[in-house]
């Protein structure tokens, strides 16, 4: 795998291949439960795994290269129960048996002190043989109170690391797999979208007037956490730099957490760049398996562009990218700060180049001249 990088302004610092970016041990909340609690293996060798993963799209796709390490190790027939519009991505992973239909709510009596115990167990359960429930410390009473009713193993992963454990959250899981005698080794991936797909995108990228057959650039300057997207007018300047020095097309997204950005992609079309809303994730994910190149903020569609395999430039200020940064072989990222409370005003493109503008340009030149 190529080295993941990150782009301090103009500097450069290697952290490692990915996968073994960080090799910290789990956090001390994690060793505290894990030597608490009896070690539980699990099934090997075709026995039936539940994955339970209800988190935001970003954390789902870390835990990916876990669950893919967990199937080579084990052998286990991997049923996976996560949010229903993430479950169109993972129906062709190798390593994932059925994506499971249910609804969160299925769940919610377990979260109960007294309704748990006559509550129903999802129909989904009775084909497993163990369950993993990703999830943070309210997860916890509920594996307790589910391998009550379950009688089989129940494991508990804690998904990310508390604010203070820089490790990667990838890293961070496998971790605690190791602690429970599991020694799975996170294995890469990559996501394709099925071909049916790649007609129906062609058809949206024709409305939106890019050209049939080209591999534009992909823009998504939207993000779960408003504070993390990088003030609009620097993304004004990279779509007018775009417009003067590449022979490629642009397009921007808008998902559904993006209405906030409409008039941010007002001004995009005046550069030359259109925008496609609202689209599946499997069209977003078709999208950038075409793409030459994807330029984003911390969010979802940045792990699903890095994952892609797509050049992948992903902007970090407020969150740490030694924990949260994108798995793949060919992501940068772009270190910087800003100022979150003026960081959504819409004000004239700055005609200075600033350092990070600066990194993402050296890094799209090659690829868009």
């Amino acid at each position: 795998m190529k080295d993941k990088r990150i782009h301090w302004a103009t500097e450069t610092v290697s952290t490692g291949t990915t996968g073994s970016v960080l090799t910290c041990p789990p956090s001390q909340a994690s060793r505290r439960l894990h030597q608490t609690s009896s070690p539980c293996p699990l099934p090997r060798n075709g026995g039936r795994v539940l994955a339970i993963h209800q988190g935001a799209l970003g954390d789902l796709l870390l835990t990916l290269p876990v669950l893919n390490g967990l199937h080579h190790h084990c052998r286990v027939r991997l049923h996976l129960w996560t949010k229903p519009q993430h479950g169109e991505l993972l129906k062709g992973l190798p390593f994932v048996e059925e994506v499971c239909r249910g609804m969160e709510t299925d769940l919610t009596p377990f979260y109960h002190d007294e309704l748990w115990e006559k509550a129903p167990l999802p129909h989904f359960f009775q084909r497993a043989d163990a369950v993993i429930f990703f999830g943070q410390n309210s997860a916890r009473a509920v594996c307790h109170r589910l391998s009550q009713r379950f009688l089989r193993p129940v494991l508990w992963i804690q998904s990310f690391p508390r604010e203070n454990t820089v490790q990667s959250v990838s890293q961070f899981m496998a971790d605690q797999f190791r602690s429970l005698q599991i020694p799975l080794e996170n294995i890469p991936l990559r996501l394709k979208a099925p071909d049916h797909v790649f007609p129906e995108l062609e058809s949206r990228l024709r409305n939106a007037g890019i050209q049939e057959g080209s591999n534009p650039v992909v823009i998504h300057a939207g993000s779960g956490g408003k504070r993390k997207i990088w003030p609009l007018n620097q993304w004004l300047s990279l779509a007018a730099w775009l417009e003067k020095k590449s022979s490629r097309q642009a397009v921007t997204l808008l998902g559904p957490a993006d209405s906030h950005l409409a008039p941010f992609a007002g001004e995009l079309e005046k550069y030359g760049i259109p925008s496609l809303k609202n689209i599946s994730l499997s069209h977003a994910l078709a999208l950038m398996n075409r793409a030459c190149a994807y330029v984003g903020n911390d969010s979802g569609l940045s792990h699903l562009a890095a994952l892609a395999g797509t050049t992948c430039i992903v902007l970090f200020g407020p969150t740490d990218p030694r924990v949260w940064a994108p798995r793949g072989e060919n992501v940068h990222i772009v270190r910087t700060s800003w100022d979150d409370e003026n960081n959504l005003n819409l004000s004239p493109p700055s005609p200075e180049v600033s350092p990070p503008m600066e990194a993402i340009q050296k890094l799209l030149l090659p690829i868009i001249s």
